[in-house]
């Protein structure tokens, strides 16, 4: 709650997208499920971080929708800030056309975001479908707005599958001091 104050959405269901704006990451997935996700939440917003060249492209898939009031383009924004929108945010939206693996992904985890997903390259590895998130094959694309409303229907389960990949987040990802444990030690063992 106190991330939607922060940033001026206190009423509103936030989903949210994080990546570079590039063709292969198809952030017009997401824009494209909203019509009918507002029709029914109409408090619904979906925030989309980062910059790139699709931008113009996004904004203009944006108008033609005429969702201009339903999402905010918030640009790149600095690795220390990130963690707010995250916070804010009930659902982690994410269709790539590779590996949805990422980081933007992984800190979604880590801050318990329910994730909605695609089930491609090592996705499956880190989301297990109806557990700790919402895994989608290319195939059941045209579910995504249908997806999206099932869980902004049941916060409880919002709220299971966030609480699931946090706890998976916190089992299996290394912190970054053990990850630089874990690589001095393997240069260490090369130098011997």
């Amino acid at each position: 709650q106190e991330a939607k104050k922060v940033l001026d959405l206190s009423d509103k269901r936030i989903l949210l997208t994080v990546s570079r704006l590039v063709k292969w990451k198809h952030v017009e997935r997401s824009i494209d499920a909203l019509p009918d996700v507002v029709r029914d939440f109409p408090n619904t917003v979906l925030i989309v971080v980062g910059a790139g060249p699709e931008k113009d492209k996004l904004k203009q898939l944006v108008h033609e929708l005429k969702l201009e009031q339903y999402i905010r383009f918030v640009g790149a924004v600095p690795h220390e800030e990130i963690s707010k929108y995250y916070a804010a945010a009930e659902i982690f939206l994410s269709f790539y056309d590779l590996s949805n693996v990422g980081n933007p992904l992984l800190e979604a985890m880590i801050s318990g975001n329910c994730i909605v997903t695609l089930n491609n390259g090592d996705t499956k590895n880190f989301i297990h479908n109806g557990h700790d998130g919402i895994l989608l094959e290319y195939e059941d694309l045209a579910k995504i707005p249908q997806t999206v409303k099932d869980l902004l229907a049941d916060e409880k389960r919002i709220k299971q599958l966030g609480s699931n990949a946090m706890n998976f987040a916190k089992e299996y990802f290394w912190t970054w001091k053990e990850r630089m444990d874990a690589e001095l030690q393997s240069v260490e063992m090369l130098l011997r």
